[in-house]
């Protein structure tokens, strides 16, 4: 029997994946993103072996993962998302999360997957100023190399030109770059995209 805390907003993905983990014997806690004082006080309660956070779920605070990564804290960690999302290297290059749990699986590919869960070891990481990057600048240095303008990812992102622009100044600054060609080019040497 394996101790499993889920975290997501959406009712229906936590019932659904403590139903699954209740029925295979093992013990379940699930918490709301917006319940962390529960989240802080989950280690001194209840110790998981294993964490499953809703990436796909409204409120999602990628500082919850943290905590669960440090050197001393054995747990594994792992995502629920979608097949499709393009964060996935994201999460393995900058938290080298390599366990993935889609929403699209029936329960048997769930409960598979859950089988092969592997246990989290240590990758090389980036290099410390790429973890200044928030989701959204990563989403950005995406659109940027693969060759699409400011209006052409503004458009894509429903955001405005100005605030895809500010965006590209920030990771210049961060990344202490001079131009797009050269953001390009460390993110591609980085092994961000």
């Amino acid at each position: 029997m394996k101790n499993y805390l889920v975290i997501s907003n959406n009712t229906i993905h936590l019932e659904w994946i403590n139903e699954i983990l209740t029925i295979q014997g093992n013990k379940c806690l699930t918490l709301r993103y917006d319940e962390k004082e529960k989240l802080a006080n989950t280690e001194n309660t209840f110790k998981p072996d294993f964490v499953i956070f809703d990436i796909f779920s409204s409120n999602f605070d990628e500082d919850c993962i943290r905590p669960f990564l440090d050197e001393e804290n054995s747990v594994t960690v792992m995502l629920l998302t979608s097949k499709s999302n393009p964060f996935q290297k994201y999460y393995f290059k900058r938290y080298g999360i390599i366990n993935f749990l889609y929403i699209e699986n029936d329960v048997h590919s769930f409960t598979e997957a859950l089988k092969g869960v592997k246990p989290r070891k240590r990758m090389k990481p980036w290099p410390k100023t790429v973890l200044l990057l928030t989701v959204r600048e990563y989403e950005i240095l995406r659109h940027i190399a693969g060759g699409k303008t400011s209006k052409e990812i503004a458009k894509q992102l429903q955001i405005s030109k100005n605030t895809v622009d500010t965006h590209r100044n920030k990771m210049l600054q961060k990344l202490k770059l001079s131009n797009s060609t050269a953001l390009v080019n460390y993110a591609i040497k980085s092994g961000l995209i």
